[in-house]
Protein backbone atom coordinates (compact mmCIF):
# COMPACT_ATOMS: atom_id res chain seq x y z
CA UNK A 1 0.00 0.00 0.00
CA UNK A 2 2.70 2.23 0.77
CA UNK A 3 4.06 1.86 -2.72
CA UNK A 4 0.65 2.52 -4.25
CA UNK A 5 0.16 5.63 -2.21
CA UNK A 6 3.54 6.89 -3.14
CA UNK A 7 2.71 6.31 -6.75
CA UNK A 8 -0.56 8.10 -6.38
CA UNK A 9 1.01 11.01 -4.54
CA UNK A 10 3.72 11.19 -7.10
CA UNK A 11 1.15 11.04 -9.92
CA UNK A 12 -1.12 13.61 -8.35
CA UNK A 13 1.87 15.80 -7.69
CA UNK A 14 2.68 15.69 -11.38
CA UNK A 15 -0.92 16.63 -12.20
CA UNK A 16 -0.79 19.56 -9.79
CA UNK A 17 2.34 20.85 -11.46
CA UNK A 18 0.71 20.51 -14.85
CA UNK A 19 -2.35 22.39 -13.65
CA UNK A 20 -0.20 25.08 -12.04
CA UNK A 21 1.69 25.58 -15.28
CA UNK A 22 -1.57 25.74 -17.16
CA UNK A 23 -3.04 28.28 -14.69
CA UNK A 24 0.12 30.40 -14.82
CA UNK A 25 0.10 30.40 -18.61
CA UNK A 26 -3.62 31.19 -18.72
CA UNK A 27 -3.19 34.01 -16.18
CA UNK A 28 -0.19 35.33 -18.06
CA UNK A 29 -2.19 35.41 -21.29
CA UNK A 30 -5.15 36.97 -19.53
CA UNK A 31 -3.08 39.84 -18.14
CA UNK A 32 -0.84 40.39 -21.16
CA UNK A 33 -3.52 40.03 -23.82
CA UNK A 34 -5.14 43.43 -23.13
CA UNK A 35 -1.71 45.09 -23.18
CA UNK A 36 -0.83 43.43 -26.46
CA UNK A 37 -4.26 44.22 -27.85
CA UNK A 38 -3.89 47.87 -26.85
CA UNK A 39 -0.47 48.06 -28.47
CA UNK A 40 -1.71 46.45 -31.66
CA UNK A 41 -4.75 48.73 -31.70
CA UNK A 42 -2.58 51.80 -31.13
CA UNK A 43 -0.23 50.71 -33.92
CA UNK A 44 -3.18 50.23 -36.29
CA UNK A 45 -4.60 53.64 -35.43
CA UNK A 46 -1.23 55.29 -35.96
CA UNK A 47 -0.74 53.48 -39.27
CA UNK A 48 -4.21 54.55 -40.40
CA UNK A 49 -3.51 58.15 -39.50
CA UNK A 50 -0.15 58.13 -41.20
CA UNK A 51 -1.41 56.44 -44.36
CA UNK A 52 -4.72 58.19 -44.76
CA UNK A 53 -4.93 61.24 -42.60
CA UNK A 54 -1.64 63.05 -42.30
CA UNK A 55 -0.73 65.16 -45.29
CA UNK A 56 2.94 66.01 -45.90
CA UNK A 57 1.90 69.65 -46.05
CA UNK A 58 1.02 69.49 -42.32
CA UNK A 59 4.68 68.90 -41.51
CA UNK A 60 5.69 71.73 -43.84
CA UNK A 61 3.22 74.03 -42.10
CA UNK A 62 4.51 73.10 -38.66
CA UNK A 63 8.21 73.01 -39.50
CA UNK A 64 8.55 75.27 -42.52
CA UNK A 65 9.19 78.95 -42.98
CA UNK A 66 5.87 80.89 -42.94
CA UNK A 67 7.15 83.50 -45.39
CA UNK A 68 7.91 80.72 -47.87
CA UNK A 69 4.25 79.70 -47.82
CA UNK A 70 3.22 83.26 -48.60
CA UNK A 71 5.69 83.41 -51.49
CA UNK A 72 4.22 80.21 -52.94
CA UNK A 73 0.72 81.66 -52.67
CA UNK A 74 1.85 84.69 -54.66
CA UNK A 75 3.27 82.71 -57.59
CA UNK A 76 0.38 83.89 -59.75
CA UNK A 77 1.45 87.50 -59.21
CA UNK A 78 5.27 87.51 -59.18
CA UNK A 79 6.68 90.74 -57.79
CA UNK A 80 3.35 91.84 -56.32
CA UNK A 81 4.20 91.13 -52.66
CA UNK A 82 7.48 93.06 -52.99
CA UNK A 83 5.59 95.92 -54.64
CA UNK A 84 3.11 96.00 -51.76
CA UNK A 85 5.96 95.99 -49.23
CA UNK A 86 7.40 99.03 -51.03
CA UNK A 87 3.99 100.73 -50.88
CA UNK A 88 3.72 99.93 -47.16
CA UNK A 89 7.17 101.42 -46.51
CA UNK A 90 6.15 104.71 -48.17
CA UNK A 91 2.68 105.16 -46.70
CA UNK A 92 1.49 105.57 -43.13
CA UNK A 93 -1.24 103.97 -41.13
CA UNK A 94 -4.47 105.83 -41.79
CA UNK A 95 -3.57 106.67 -45.42
CA UNK A 96 -6.01 105.67 -48.15
CA UNK A 97 -4.64 103.67 -51.08
CA UNK A 98 -6.47 102.64 -54.26
CA UNK A 99 -5.20 99.40 -55.83
CA UNK A 100 -4.93 99.41 -59.63
CA UNK A 101 -3.81 96.14 -61.26
CA UNK A 102 -4.27 94.52 -64.69
CA UNK A 103 -6.72 91.93 -63.46
CA UNK A 104 -10.11 92.58 -65.10
CA UNK A 105 -12.19 90.14 -63.06
CA UNK A 106 -12.74 90.17 -59.31
CA UNK A 107 -13.20 86.42 -58.92
CA UNK A 108 -10.23 85.38 -61.05
CA UNK A 109 -7.50 87.62 -59.71
CA UNK A 110 -8.36 91.15 -58.68
CA UNK A 111 -10.12 90.04 -55.51
CA UNK A 112 -6.98 88.19 -54.44
CA UNK A 113 -4.80 91.20 -55.27
CA UNK A 114 -7.09 93.45 -53.21
CA UNK A 115 -7.23 91.16 -50.17
CA UNK A 116 -3.48 90.59 -50.32
CA UNK A 117 -2.99 94.36 -50.36
CA UNK A 118 -5.35 94.71 -47.39
CA UNK A 119 -3.19 92.25 -45.48
CA UNK A 120 0.18 93.81 -46.34
CA UNK A 121 -1.12 97.38 -45.96
CA UNK A 122 -2.79 96.73 -42.59
CA UNK A 123 -3.83 99.95 -40.87
CA UNK A 124 -4.35 101.75 -44.16
CA UNK A 125 -7.67 102.19 -45.95
CA UNK A 126 -7.24 99.96 -49.02
CA UNK A 127 -9.78 100.76 -51.72
CA UNK A 128 -10.47 98.51 -54.73
CA UNK A 129 -10.78 100.22 -58.11
CA UNK A 130 -12.85 97.26 -59.33
CA UNK A 131 -16.11 96.21 -57.74
CA UNK A 132 -17.29 92.64 -57.34
CA UNK A 133 -19.34 92.97 -60.57
CA UNK A 134 -16.09 93.68 -62.49
CA UNK A 135 -16.87 97.38 -63.06
CA UNK A 136 -14.10 99.97 -62.81
CA UNK A 137 -15.12 102.58 -60.23
CA UNK A 138 -13.10 105.71 -61.14
CA UNK A 139 -14.88 107.76 -58.48
CA UNK A 140 -12.97 105.78 -55.88
CA UNK A 141 -9.78 107.54 -56.98
CA UNK A 142 -11.17 110.68 -55.33
CA UNK A 143 -11.46 108.88 -51.98
CA UNK A 144 -7.74 108.17 -51.67
CA UNK A 145 -4.54 110.14 -51.23
CA UNK A 146 -2.46 107.41 -52.93
CA UNK A 147 -2.83 105.13 -55.91
CA UNK A 148 -0.80 101.92 -56.12
CA UNK A 149 -0.51 101.10 -59.83
CA UNK A 150 1.00 97.69 -60.57
CA UNK A 151 1.94 96.52 -64.09
CA UNK A 152 -0.10 99.28 -65.71
CA UNK A 153 0.70 102.76 -67.04
CA UNK A 154 0.89 105.45 -64.38
CA UNK A 155 -2.16 107.66 -64.04
CA UNK A 156 -2.05 111.21 -65.42
CA UNK A 157 -2.64 113.98 -62.90
CA UNK A 158 -0.84 112.15 -60.10
CA UNK A 159 2.70 112.66 -58.84
CA UNK A 160 4.85 109.51 -58.75
CA UNK A 161 6.28 109.01 -55.26
CA UNK A 162 8.08 105.71 -55.87
CA UNK A 163 8.68 103.15 -58.62
CA UNK A 164 9.68 99.56 -58.06
CA UNK A 165 8.86 95.87 -58.53
CA UNK A 166 6.74 96.47 -61.61
CA UNK A 167 4.62 99.29 -60.25
CA UNK A 168 4.42 102.83 -58.96
CA UNK A 169 3.00 104.59 -55.96
CA UNK A 170 1.34 107.85 -56.91
CA UNK A 171 -0.03 110.72 -54.85
CA UNK A 172 -2.85 112.93 -55.96
CA UNK A 173 -1.46 116.23 -57.26
CA UNK A 174 -2.59 119.17 -55.14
Amino acid sequence: MLGGTAHRVHGSHRGIRKRQRHVRLRDALRYTRPKVQRRVLAALILATLVIGGIEPSYFRILLGDPTERLRKADRRLPGYPEFLEGVAARTRKGDSVVIVAPLPHWKTGYGYAYYRASYVLAGRNVIPILDDDDRVRRERLQQAGFVAVWRMPELPGYKTVWRGHGGALQRRAR
